[in-house]
């Protein structure tokens, strides 16, 4: 078991194994839908490669002495049961602007006159939720969250709404000087009207000619919660974490917290931010498993864990080719 974990956590090659399984599902995604192919492709391509570069980000990041690849693996393999990823052009963007908003925020720690990274920062976040307009309901407790970087106060506060606000005031001057101000109103539209989640259901057999629906969405947020909370409390309860990187950890872990249970609430916000969250994931789920001293208990949870996405991948092909 020692071996298979290791192999897992520690060798390319299961990154590479898991970056060929995300393609081939995606693949048969894209060619399934018929629709945007070129883009889609390109969707893939920009994945493959900021997962390389997440990856790269991590491991300057970690405590152990030996790196990992790790933070990757996990990536594609979030990657891989959420194909709905291979269509979601503005989730890409999203992703994008959201991820830079954060390399913004990991620099700030213990920074008294960060206002202007505060101020860039949430400026990403705001052109973010130009295209997810409900995801500023989520800003205060955002900007918030960043108390975990000791450099939030007053001043660095008014920087950050004035960079969520600052977007929407040149995309109110574009319009005005186009003549385009009735373009407004359909992002009012999304702002204040609800909306429901997607219908896409996981089809598992249970005997010959029955098949039990289990919603897409359940799948997907319980594999987070399933990788995730072990983590988080060994991230708690560990005592040689470096002071900046667990600063950083506790930032992620508060937004990634807050973005789970506003799409709860707010069901438009999972298919724009599903992709930042399953890169939270992947960030922050890492860590027990390349933590020095590892148990017997982490490596059969990881196994448990590799079970569970097998099947779910398995089930996702299975359902794909039912179709034909």
């Amino acid at each position: 078991m020692n071996k298979i974990t290791h192999f897992i956590v520690h060798s390319k090659v299961a990154t590479a194994i898991a970056a060929l399984l995300c393609i081939g599902v995606w693949i048969q995604t894209i060619v399934q839908s018929g629709s945007g192919e070129v883009l889609s492709y390109l969707n893939l391509l920009l994945y493959l490669i900021f997962g390389v570069l997440m990856g790269s980000y991590s491991e300057r990041s970690t405590t152990s002495s030996r790196r990992s690849p790790f933070p990757t693996t996990l990536f594609y393999m979030c990657c891989a049961i959420n194909p709905q990823l291979a269509t979601w052009q503005e989730g890409t963007l999203c992703l994008m602007l959201m991820v830079a908003a954060y390399h913004i925020l990991a620099t700030t720690y213990r920074e008294r006159t960060a206002m202007g990274s505060y101020f860039a920062a949430f400026a990403s976040v705001g052109i973010a939720s130009i295209f997810t307009p409900q995801l500023l309901y989520l800003a205060p407790i955002l900007i918030l969250c960043c108390g975990f970087m000791q450099s939030l106060h007053v001043r660095t506060a008014i920087a950050s709404l004035l960079g969520v606000i600052v977007p929407y005031w040149v995309a109110f001057c574009i319009l005005f000087l186009t003549d385009n101000t009735h373009l407004g109103q359909s992002f009012v539209d999304r702002l204040i009207v609800g909306s429901s989640y997607a219908t896409d259901s996981l089809l598992v057999p249970i005997r010959e000619g029955d098949t039990l629906a289990v919603p897409m969405i359940a799948v997907q947020w319980g594999w987070v919660i399933l990788l995730t909370i072990p983590a988080i409390v060994h991230h708690t309860l560990s005592g040689t974490t470096k002071v900046k990187t667990r600063a950083i950890h506790n930032m992620q872990i508060g937004h990634m917290t807050t973005l789970l249970i506003g799409m709860m609430i707010l069901p438009s916000l999972y298919g724009t931010m599903q992709p930042t969250l399953i890169t939270l994931t992947a960030s922050i789920g890492y860590g027990i498993f390349v933590a020095e001293n590892k148990g017997r208990g982490r490596n059969i949870w990881l196994i448990t864990l590799l079970i569970i996405w097998l099947l779910i991948l398995s089930l996702n092909v299975w359902n794909s080719f039912s179709t034909f």
